[in-house]
């Protein structure tokens, strides 16, 4: 019952959002380059929108050809720099931690994380758990594992103090979200703070393995849910 009222008071929560993006389909080009621009304009005057001209491109063909295609490691040594302390690099606003990857296929990547695009992710997020639960009811009738940042032995930051992975993983949720992810996870966010890297394993799984109504999972990657099953 508790994770019902809980997950209930989710879905209420995040139906503007689902409203707003409802909406948007109907004029995808539109809100497309409404993103783009917002973005363009914000960023401008970051030392990567003075070099491609931020403030000169007006349309979205502009920007394609203004900005090519380009893989992580053509970003490696900017990122790199903004880990060491050094602002407006690839965009305007702080950076306020690095997300990693998983590093499975290739060494791990840092992904700059500023309020902007955690805003961003949280909207996405708010209009997907509503198209869920409103398709899926019986997923609000029990709780979910949440795993958001790769399990790492040591808490990292970088040598500027900025943090990698968020500290508990309903920060990815955000706003008064997060409390009442925080009400329905199986796995409480304490676990994430356990150093020891097989003890972190076993407590996650014996928390999952006392919930049978589990009803929700969402992971950074398929591949940790394979290794987290097969780790005993």
């Amino acid at each position: 019952m508790t994770a019902t009222l809980a997950n209930s008071a989710w879905l209420a929560s995040c139906l503007p959002e689902y409203a707003r993006f409802r909406h948007a389909l109907a004029r995808v080009r539109d809100e497309q380059e409404n993103v783009l621009f917002a973005i363009l304009r914000r960023n401008e005057n970051s030392e990567f929108g003075r070099n491609h001209n931020f403030s000169q491109i007006r349309t979205a063909s502009e920007y394609q050809k203004r900005v090519p295609l380009r893989d992580y490691d053509d970003y490696r040594d900017q990122v790199n720099r903004i880990a060491g302390g050094e602002s407006r690099v690839l965009t305007e606003e702080p950076v306020q931690l690095f997300e990693p990857t998983s590093g499975s296929a290739s060494a791990a990547k840092w992904i700059p994380y500023t309020t902007s695009l955690r805003g961003e992710f949280q909207r996405a997020i708010r209009a997907w758990v509503a198209d869920l639960f409103l398709h899926t009811p019986d997923l609000m009738r029990g709780p979910a594992y949440w795993s958001v940042s790769p399990a790492e032995n040591t808490a990292q930051v970088t040598p500027s103090g900025i943090p990698v992975g968020f500290a508990e993983d309903s920060e990815y949720v955000g706003g008064m979200q997060q409390r009442l992810v925080q009400s329905v996870m199986a796995v409480p966010s304490s676990v994430r703070r356990i150093r020891d890297i097989d003890s972190f394993w076993y407590t996650t799984l014996l928390h999952l393995v006392r919930h049978p109504d589990l009803r929700f999972i969402s992971i950074w990657n398929p591949s940790f849910l394979t290794f987290l099953m097969n780790r005993f």
